[in-house]
């Protein structure tokens, strides 16, 4: 009944506007654009990731995730099941994505965790890198800069640099945490110039958004 209802209602609509002479614009009408359905986006979207992991071609971005084993249950699951998956989808979105590199994969739960949204991932049918090894293990140290909130040094953008975000997901923030395995490592390191860009009246958001800053959530 209620099919029936719409079908005669839509009827009614399509007969008033031929009687005054409008233009229908819609599937099956006038309509000067294709429709694009959002599998096509999808494909076109894989397709800018896929290119850019080309080694000669993308820019790296490394999450690192060997801050796994330091968070409780809870924070890993969000890890794996939102932030994760959220950085994912976000940056194959991007207009020019990065190549997403996943380090310090170590941990065979992290496996266990994303497969459940995913059961392609860690393998060849998606091109985010997936590795145990560290980032110092694949790019040159000298190119390495670890993003802390801690930091004192602004960034300054550089398509020759690597840039490391933590993979940690922490409730109560931990003061230094990435900053103090910058230094232990002897990477550079530097801070997003959220302050300077958002300018004084952005106080309050600036502030919040320094607290997940070095942490794995690429907004």
């Amino acid at each position: 009944a209620r099919y029936k209802a719409s079908m005669e209602r839509k009827s009614k609509e399509e007969a008033e506007i031929l009687e005054s002479g409008q233009i229908i614009y819609g599937l099956g009408h006038n309509n000067m654009l294709m429709r694009i359905y959002d599998q096509t986006i999808d494909k076109w979207c894989a397709y800018r990731v896929w290119r850019e992991s080309i080694e000669e071609w993308g820019q790296p971005l490394v999450i690192d995730l060997s801050w796994f084993k330091t968070m409780q249950p809870q924070q890993q699951k969000s890890l794996c099941l939102r932030e994760l998956p959220y950085s994912t989808s976000y940056n194959k979105a991007c207009t020019q994505p990065f190549h997403l590199h996943y380090t310090g994969v170590q941990d065979p739960k992290i496996k266990n965790l994303m497969t459940k949204f995913d059961p392609l991932v860690m393998t060849d049918g998606r091109p985010e890198v997936y590795t145990e090894q560290s980032y110092l293990d694949i790019f040159p140290k000298e190119n390495i800069v670890y993003l802390s909130p801690d930091s004192r040094n602004e960034l300054k953008w550089d398509d020759e640099d690597v840039y490391v975000i933590g993979g940690l997901v922490d409730i109560d923030v931990k003061s230094n945490a990435s900053l103090g395995k910058a230094k232990r490592e002897g990477v550079r390191h530097a801070h997003l110039p959220m302050r300077r860009v958002l300018g004084k009246e952005h106080k309050q958001e600036v502030r919040c958004a320094q607290r997940g800053e070095g942490h794995c959530v690429i907004k």
